[in-house]
C-alpha cells in the first residue's frame, strides 16, 4: 500500500464497526469476482470449501453471512501462504440480502439467498462511489484520493449527514450512509422455466423503488460534478444490489499497486430527514409508464435479435481488448450497449454468455442492464465515436451515421489525400495569416464536429482542411487514418447552402 498518507486514518477506525453498522444484524453477500491476476473468478471448489468450514450459505461465486467474524475468516482464509484477500478482488453487498425461490441447475426449485434486485430485502444503505477522471497511467494518485475525499465530505455537509463512512477503495472513495428507516422492499412474481426463475422487476411496486434508487444517485452525481467537475459518481452506484469492497480487504487489480481498503473519516449517529431526501425522487407514474413500454429505435439501423447481437460492432469492440478507461467505459459503451439491447427487446437472459465475455476481456462486471438507463434516448452510434475519438482507438460505427454526405464540394479520396501530401511546415505558412484559436474548441469529438460546423460556414473546405490539419497535428496521423476529418467535412453543410 503506497498512499501513505491515509495509513494512520485507517488504524484509527475499526473493519468491525464498519461492517455493523452497515449489515444491521442481516443477511449480506459476500461475492468473490476476480483474481489479482485480472482473470475472472472460477473456483467453485474454493466456495464450496468455505461454505462448509465456516457453516455458511452459499451459491455460484457467493457467501451469505451476518456477522464480521464470518466476514473476517473469509478474507484472512489462506491458500498456502497468502490471505485471499491478497489473491482475490471480495466485495460485499450494499443492502441485505433474503432467500427467494430459485431453480439449481438439476431444474429443482428451492429456496436461496440471491445476489440480484428479487434477492435484495431492504433499502437501508446508499453508496456513492465517487471516482476522479482525470488521466494516470495506473493507480489513482494520492491527489486524486484527497479530491474525491473532499468531494465525498462535500456530499456529508450538503445532506447534513450524521450517519457516514468515508472509505478508500483503491482507486476511489466510497461515500456510505444509512436511510434513518430501512424500506422493506416488495417481492416481486416470477415466472419459472425449464432453467430459471424469472422475477418481474417491472411491477410497479418494486420498480419505483429500482427508479427512485437511480435517480437519488443521478443526483449525487450532479451534486458532486457541480462542486468539482474532475469527479463523478460511478454509474453503476444505481443498482440497489449493488456489491462493494469492504473495509479489511485488499484492491488487488492486475496492473495496478495492490491497495488496501480502509476508513479515512467517520460518524456513527443516525442520519435526519435522508428519508424524505431519498423519498423526493421517486417519479410520478402515469398511465403509461405503468405498463413499462419498450422504447423503438426510430432508425432502421443497428436493429439485432438475441443470436445477432453478437455481430454489432459495439459487442466486438468491448470483447477486443480491454479497453482504456480515459472515458468512462460504463458511460460511454455499457449504458449504450444497455439501450442497443432494449431498442431491439433483448432481455439479459437470453444472452448471459455473451455478457460473461464482456466480463472476462473488460474484467469486470459490466452495468448494461436496461432497467438502470438514464431516460429513454435511443441507441446512438456517436456515443461510441465520441468514446474511440477521446482513447485514440479506430472507430467501429460510421460518422455521424444518419446523415447523408453533401454532393457539392465533397471531399474525394483522392483529393483528401492530394491535399494531406502538404508538409507541416507549408500547411503552417498557408494558414498563418488567418489562422486564430476557435474560442471553446476543447478538442473532444464532440467540439470538433462543433467546430468544422463554424469554419465550413465561412470558408471553401479545402482551406478548413488545412486550418484543422495545423490545428490538430499532434493527433494528425490518428484522424487521418481513420479518415475522420474528411467523414465530418463530408456530411457538414453550411447552415446557408453547401460550398
Amino acid at each position: 500500500m503506497e498512499i501513505k498518507r491515509f495509513r494512520n486514518k485507517y488504524k484509527e477506525n475499526s473493519p468491525e464497526e464498519f461492517f455493523l453498522w452497515l449489515a444491521k444484524g442481516r443477511v449480506m453477500e459476500i461475492r468473490f469476482l476476480s483474481n489479482y491476476k485480472g482473470e475472472k473468478f472460477n473456483n467453485w471448489n474454493l466456495i464450496r470449501t468455505l461454505g462448509e468450514n465456516l457453516s455458511l450459505e452459499y451459491r455460484y461465486n457467493s457467501l451469505f453471512i451476518t456477522t464480521y467474524e464470518e466476514l473476517k475468516n473469509i478474507l484472512l482464509f489462506k491458500i498456502g501462504k497468502y490471505p485471499l484477500t491478497r489473491l482475490y478482488n471480495i466485495f460485499i453487498s450494499v443492502n441485505p440480502k433474503r432467500k427467494i425461490m430459485v431453480k439449481t441447475k438439476s431444474g429443482i426449485l428451492r429456496k436461496s439467498y440471491y445476489g440480484g434486485i428479487a434477492g435484495t430485502s431492504h433499502i437501508q444503505t446508499i453508496l456513492c462511489d465517487i471516482e476522479h477522471i482525470g488521466e494516470r497511467a495506473g493507480n489513482a494518485t494520492e491527489e486524486m484520493l484527497e479530491e474525491c475525499i473532499q468531494g465525498a465530505k462535500y456530499l456529508v455537509k450538503t445532506l447534513k449527514l450524521e450517519s457516514f463512512f468515508i472509505n478508500i477503495s483503491g482507486n476511489g472513495v466510497h461515500l456510505w450512509f444509512d436511510l434513518e428507516e430501512p424500506i422493506e422492499l416488495p417481492l416481486p412474481k416470477f415466472t419459472e422455466f425449464a432453467d430459471k426463475v424469472k422475477y418481474n422487476l417491472k411491477e410497479p411496486e418494486i420498480y419505483s423503488w429500482i427508479k427512485t434508487y437511480n435517480r437519488f444517485i443521478e443526483k449525487l452525481d450532479k451534486m458532486i460534478k457541480e462542486y468539482n467537475p474532475k469527479l463523478k459518481v460511478d454509474d453503476g452506484a444505481k443498482d440497489i444490489s449493488r456489491i462493494a469492497r469492504p473495509v479489511g480487504s485488499w484492491n488487488v487489480k492486475a496492473g495496478k499497486t495492490a491497495r488496501a481498503v480502509g476508513t479515512v473519516v467517520k460518524l456513527v449517529l443516525i442520519n435526519k430527514g435522508i428519508n424524505k431526501s431519498f423519498l423526493a425522487a421517486k417519479p410520478l407514474l402515469d398511465k403509461e409508464s405503468q405498463v413499462f413500454r419498450k422504447v423503438k429505435a426510430k432508425s432502421s439501423n443497428n436493429r439485432f435479435n438475441a443470436l445477432t447481437i453478437q455481430e454489432s460492432p459495439l459487442y466486438k469492440l468491448m470483447v477486443s481488448r480491454l479497453l482504456p478507461s480515459t472515458l468512462s467505459r460504463n458511460h460511454y459503451l455499457e449504458q449504450s450497449f444497455a439501450r442497443l439491447l432494449r431498442d431491439n427487446d433483448i432481455s439479459l437472459n437470453e444472452i448471459n454468455e455473451l455478457i460473461s465475455t464482456i466480463d472476462i476481456v473488460q474484467m469486470k462486471n459490466v452495468q448494461v442492464d436496461p432497467d438502470y438507463l438514464d431516460g429513454e434516448d435511443i441507441f446512438n452510434p456517436e456515443t461510441i465515436n465520441t468514446y474511440c475519438y477521446a482513447c485514440k482507438i479506430e472507430f467501429v460505427y460510421p460518422i455521424m451515421e444518419d446523415t447523408q454526405a453533401i454532393t457539392d464540394g465533397f471531399i474525394t479520396e483522392k483529393h483528401f489525400n492530394s491535399l494531406n501530401t502538404y508538409s507541416d511546415t507549408t500547411v503552417a505558412k498557408m494558414v498563418a495569416a488567418g489562422f486564430f484559436t476557435p474560442e471553446g474548441f476543447d478538442g473532444s469529438y464532440f467540439s470538433l464536429k462543433s467546430l468544422i460546423r463554424n469554419l465550413i460556414d465561412k470558408h471553401e473546405r479545402s482551406t478548413v482542411f488545412f486550418t484543422l490539419k495545423y490545428l490538430l497535428k499532434d493527433d494528425w496521423e490518428y484522424l487521418y487514418s481513420n479518415k475522420i476529418i474528411q467523414q465530418i467535412m463530408n456530411k457538414t453543410r453550411q447552415r446557408h447552402g453547401d460550398n
